[in-house]
């Protein structure tokens, strides 16, 4: 009686299907595949955006570099009054020295 039991408990479990263990690896080995080439694409496409951050950070820092010495280079320009920046810290140091 347990038996029958049994048995018709594992008839009732039982996958109609055969278990195919070629066709469980190539869709196994497809699987991890895909996973491992999403992986790689997703860290080159990080790697070529902080690239591309480090050259842009770069080149804002050559820049701003480039522009500083132009404009050391250039001779002082006046304002509107004909007094330029260094003749105007020189006239507040004057006023409140340090």
């Amino acid at each position: 009686m347990e038996e029958d039991s049994v048995k018709r408990q594992l008839n009732q479990t039982k996958n109609p299907r055969p278990f195919d263990s070629k066709n469980f690896l190539n869709w196994y080995q497809t699987k991890t595949s895909h996973y491992f080439e999403a992986e790689q694409s997703r860290r080159q496409r990080q790697q070529s955006l902080e690239q591309q951050k480090v050259c842009e950070e770069e080149a804002s820092c050559r820049f701003s570099s480039k522009q500083r010495a132009e404009e050391a280079d250039r001779p002082p320009q006046a304002d509107d009054r004909g007094m330029t920046n260094e003749m105007a810290d020189d006239l507040v140091s004057a006023k409140w020295p340090r």
